[in-house]
């Protein structure tokens, strides 16, 4: 399955099945993902404001551009460097962690008939300007409110990259996925950490109406990296209800090993829409997975 996962292109499954019920989803595997607000993070100057020249006309592009960045109250605008080309988010060194959010809820839909936030990616490189010590940065999606950290009490998804060297616990590098502040899945591999930037990709979707955001069915977020299928986590009950977007850096610990001054660097962050599925569409869906679960059955 994972093997499948990893070889869809951008014009991608709406809805991954397996390869005895593609047949049945032409119309899924045909859905059109389309970039609707990226930030490349290039400004003329660098600069410790993050909304520098976020609207002028290169910065950001999109349908949704621009959107300016609202900043956790702990971290001061030092924590926040544009580069010239990039995004630096270093912990904070009172509250270990400094996150910004881009002002919008990627939740709705563009001209009626595509859902935004169905893929989000960017690039990311773990403690940029020292490799000791325990690191970690990522990114909470699915919030139906403002700033949110990684594993915040508030409903939301949360993905922690971890990198932890010998002068901190010498875990090793690995992932989280938190559900709020619940930790629901915990040292998933990661080999891309250490070796400069990766890429993360996560795809969102809700197997029974295909829109992660309206509180029906569920919200599934499937996490690649460097194109690699990582893991997958569903939200049941309604799923997520919002989609801001908070990137988060974390500096280390402020008692104990592993005390590092840790700026992480991300680019390139890009949000996507894919068209409203249609009923028919579903409905084929929906027999492929009966056709496929009732073959399993017969199969034990």
């Amino acid at each position: 399955m994972s093997k499948l996962r990893s070889i869809v292109s951008r014009v991608r499954p709406a809805v991954v099945l397996p390869l005895a019920v593609a047949a049945l989803s032409t119309t899924v595997a045909q859905a059109q993902y389309t970039a609707v607000w990226t930030d490349n993070f290039n400004t003329s100057m660098a600069t410790n404001k993050s909304s520098f020249e976020y609207n002028n006309g290169t910065r950001q592009t999109g349908v949704i551009a621009p959107a300016g960045y609202t900043q956790n109250p702990g971290g001061g605008n030092d924590h926040h460097i544009l580069t010239g080309t990039q995004m630096l988010i270093t912990g904070d060194t009172v509250n270990q962690y400094t996150s910004i959010q881009p002002q919008a809820n990627f939740s709705g839909t563009i001209l009626g008939s595509q859902i935004t936030g169905k893929e989000i990616t960017f690039s990311l490189d773990l403690n940029a300007t020292t490799s000791a010590g325990y690191t970690a940065a990522g990114i909470s999606l699915g919030s139906a409110v403002g700033l949110n950290l990684l594993d915040a009490a508030t409903t939301h998804f949360g993905v922690k990259f971890v990198e932890d060297g010998p002068t901190g616990f010498n875990a090793g590098n690995f992932i989280q996925f938190f559900d709020g502040s619940t930790l629901v899945q915990n040292l998933l591999p990661f080999t891309a950490g250490g070796a400069g930037a990766f890429n993360v990709d996560l795809r969102i979707n809700d197997l029974a109406d295909g829109n992660p955001w309206d509180g029906v069915g569920s919200t599934t977020i499937d996490l690649y990296v460097n194109t690699v299928f990582i893991s997958s986590y569903t939200k049941g009950g309604g799923g997520y209800t919002g989609n801001y977007l908070t990137l988060v850096g974390e500096r280390g610990f402020t008692t104990g090993p592993g005390l590092v001054a840790a700026s992480h660097t991300f680019d390139n962050l890009i949000v996507y829409a894919a068209p409203v599925p249609e009923p028919t569409t579903l409905a084929l869906a929906g027999l492929g997975l009966a056709g496929f679960f009732a073959f399993r059955r017969r199969s034990v």
